[in-house]
């Protein structure tokens, strides 16, 4: 196990209006966050990054070093000097060759991927690792899975931001134990997908959306299948317009699509479909491409019971990802069959589908 901890992306900046951690030992470990790195070093003129929220780069004039050189004094200067204009959205990092400004959470790390808006402009930067820690906000965290109970019971006495999202808390500090065993960690929180506290519940789920790998989540599609009344269709009371299997259902449909599920897995996925669960985006495109004979079976079953645009988009993107011919027969058949509107199908089929079928789907009803 390696002695240090590196961000994800090589490291991120971060806008005015996310989060750059003041702890040495913050890695920014979990996807999804709008969490800056807070050891970012230079591949060029070899100093750490310093930053600055609320101000954005206003003249290509600005003198790097000099600002670099300065400490706080030399962001005031260059504020005066017109180098720097206030903004709250933005943050500025600085070293003593590049300045960037940016209003949202961007990994650093360049490869064939990367965002094309940044491309050869991309500052020279990279997380330079951050130290293990046994604490977290004071709690002890390891392998022994105590803590994961105690935070998602609010037993542990978290206080701020981790009180309100434990969690959050709880994905971020599994982050921090990456190269550990984290079969019991993972354990306690498929335990917590049984709680009797609908709180409880909806925080385990958010921690296995962000760790859909995690031991523990090969629990998921069973707890929905086993369980559907203490989730299908059960308002989330921490998220305004979410059911509690929502989030659960992603997570099977991330391990579908990574292809990490087993055929337990898949099968008892395949079966929500007969108990009344409407599929997500994620779920859907899972299904599509691991059993695209199940999804083409339930079409009329899940339209029946929503029948509406944003389902018939989802169904027509899973077909066409999955591009199989018995899924794209039962698509033509639905939209033949009036499930769903048809200014919907056509809608879709245009801006979603490619091919013979959206011609298909084109054709029907018309």
């Amino acid at each position: 196990m390696s002695e240090a901890l590196f961000c994800l992306d090589g490291g991120a900046t971060v806008g005015g209006e996310g989060d750059v951690p003041l702890e040495a030992w913050d890695a920014r470990r979990v996807p999804g966050l709008a969490w800056g790195c807070n050891h970012l070093v230079c591949r060029k003129c070899g100093v750490g990054v310093v930053q600055r929220a609320g101000v954005r780069v206003a003249s290509s004039a600005i003198d790097r070093p000099a600002v670099f050189a300065a400490g706080d004094a030399g962001w005031e200067d260059a504020r005066a000097k017109g180098w720097l204009e206030a903004d709250p959205r933005w943050r500025t990092y600085l070293c003593r060759c590049h300045s960037w400004s940016d209003d949202r959470t961007r990994g650093l790390q360049v490869d064939d991927d990367f965002d094309s808006f940044l491309g050869e402009f991309a500052p020279p930067w990279a997380c330079a690792g951050h130290p293990r820690t046994s604490s977290v906000d004071g709690v002890a965290i390891g392998v022994e899975p105590s803590w994961v109970a105690d935070a998602l019971g609010g037993s542990r006495g978290l206080k701020g931001p981790a009180a309100a999202e434990p969690g959050a808390w709880v994905a971020r500090v599994i982050g921090l134990l990456d190269g550990v065993d984290l079969s019991r960690v993972g354990a306690a929180l498929a335990d917590a997908l049984r709680s009797p506290l609908a709180e409880v519940r909806s925080q385990s789920a958010d921690v296995f959306r962000l760790w859909p790998e995690l031991p523990g989540a090969e629990r998921v599609a069973e707890v929905l299948a086993e369980w559907s009344v203490g989730y299908r269709n059960v308002a989330d009371p921490l998220r305004p317009r979410r059911f509690l299997d929502q989030p659960l259902q992603d997570v099977l449909g991330f391990r579908l699509i990574a292809k990490v599920a087993g055929p337990d897995e898949v099968a008892l996925a395949a079966s929500l479909l007969t108990m009344g669960y409407s599929p997500t985006d994620f779920l859907a495109r899972g299904l599509a491409l691991e059993a695209p004979t199940a999804l083409a079976a339930g079409i009329d079953a899940i339209l029946g019971m929503t029948p509406t645009a944003i389902m018939v988009a989802r169904l027509v993107a899973a077909g066409t990802r999955a591009d199989n011919p018995a899924l794209d027969d039962a698509l033509v058949a639905a939209a033949r069959g009036g499930l769903g509107p048809l200014s919907a199908w056509h809608v879709a089929a245009r801006g979603l589908a490619r091919g013979t079928l959206q011609a298909r789907l084109l054709a029907a009803g018309s």
